[in-house]
């Protein structure tokens, strides 16, 4: 049986999404920085917690384009997939969810 959170459509505020995890103003800090003092990339990694590669995809976002085509067409023979895994992430992203939510609503309330 679905989760109420997953039927209504309620959607988590940013900051308790644990899917997101550099804001916009960060992004846009991040491109300014390279940009204007052409650090490493891992400096900047470094300093906000994050892959090198994902810096790598904010500063230059054809190459994530390119790698999101490479990665659909080797998707297609479902090797990637992990039935057990899915759903274990699934069931823990749908008890963080509801968690989240039940303590918003009673600071709501």
């Amino acid at each position: 049986m679905p989760y109420k959170c997953e039927t209504q459509h309620i959607k988590l505020p940013k900051d308790k999404d644990r899917r997101i995890k550099l804001t916009d103003e960060d992004r846009k800090v991040i491109i300014f920085l390279y940009y204007s003092d052409n650090p490493w990339l891992s400096y900047l990694a470094k300093k906000f917690w994050v892959s090198k590669r994902l810096i790598d995809f904010i500063v230059h976002p054809e190459k994530e384009k390119i790698v999101k085509e490479q990665y659909r067409i080797r998707r297609l023979d479902k090797r990637y997939y992990n039935k057990d895994k899915h759903r274990e992430a699934v069931k823990n992203t749908r008890r963080h969810r509801q968690k989240v939510l039940v303590t918003n609503l009673k600071l709501w309330l």
